[in-house]
């Protein structure tokens, strides 16, 4: 175990980025323990389905934050704001405030309000020439996001 420890700080003093060593450190102890016990199984499915959202939304807020300083920056700025309402796919409440949320944070873009009979959302966007391409995205954060949420496909099978 001493061993284990001392190799462990050793290589968190050399590599750049030791958090994502311990990351994908632990990421390994459950995909070996999930060999035995399902439960740790099911926690490896998570994080990496967590890790994929993370990483796919961080690029998304990165693409949205250029667009919006290229529309800030350009002489003349030629943007097309509107509201649009944009239809979700998730029926609970708390996911539907989770995917406005995440429109919110994104930059360019703003929940207004959500009619959950309709299960329909109402986004203010800064740019946006057509109603269907703020459909394409929200239904493209919408499946991503309800991958990492929904159950392991195991369970789902028993």
């Amino acid at each position: 175990m001493r061993v284990y420890l001392f190799c462990l700080l050793l290589a968190s003093l050399w590599l750049p980025y030791p958090a994502l060593l311990s990351v994908l450190a632990m990421h390994l102890l459950l995909r070996l323990l999930g060999l035995l016990l399902p439960a740790a199984r099911h926690l490896a499915w998570r994080a990496e389905q967590a890790l994929g959202f993370v990483g796919w939304y961080a690029g998304q807020l990165l693409i949205a934050s250029l667009q919006v300083a290229w529309l800030a920056l350009s002489r003349p700025a030629q943007v097309a704001p509107a509201i649009v309402a944009v239809q979700l796919a998730v029926d609970n409440p708390r996911q539907a405030t989770l995917i406005a949320a995440l429109l919110t944070l994104t930059p360019g873009s703003l929940a207004l309000d959500y009619r959950p009979g309709q299960r329909c959302l109402f986004l203010h966007l800064l740019d946006c020439r057509q109603a269907e391409q703020a459909q394409q995205a929200v239904d493209a954060l919408q499946t991503r996001l309800l991958g990492w949420l929904r159950r392991h496909p195991a369970e789902i099978s028993q």
